[in-house]
């Protein structure tokens, strides 16, 4: 996934998170942990969790991979886990989860 996408993939979302009435929101992280590697890049992982002004709507973890180039650190890799999410969260249709709500099994 390139720029582009990533700003299509943004825009989508602003746009039915405004349909879905949940704007303004913030994202939290919690529970950053980078694990530098021998070869000058990093792992890292967070915990994060939606907050619309309707309360928690989605919550999960941040696996990513990391590394230094010329222009700054970049992400090389992102695994996104929704572990939850409340009923009638825009995220369901955006990413097609299913509509079972509260935490997965691990």
């Amino acid at each position: 996934m390139g720029p582009a996408e990533v700003l299509g993939f943004f825009r989508s979302t602003g746009s039915a998170f405004t349909a879905a009435g949940i704007l303004p929101s913030r994202h939290h992280l919690s529970s950053v942990h980078v694990q530098p590697r021998p070869d000058g890049s990093a792992a890292t992982y967070a915990c994060f969790q939606l907050v619309s002004t309707s309360g928690p709507d989605h919550w999960g973890t941040y696996r990513d991979e990391i590394v230094a180039t010329p222009d700054g650190w970049r992400f090389a890799k992102r695994k996104v886990k929704i572990e939850g999410h409340v009923a009638n969260s825009p995220v369901v249709g955006l990413l097609g989860l299913t509509t079972v709500t509260g935490p997965s099994a691990p």
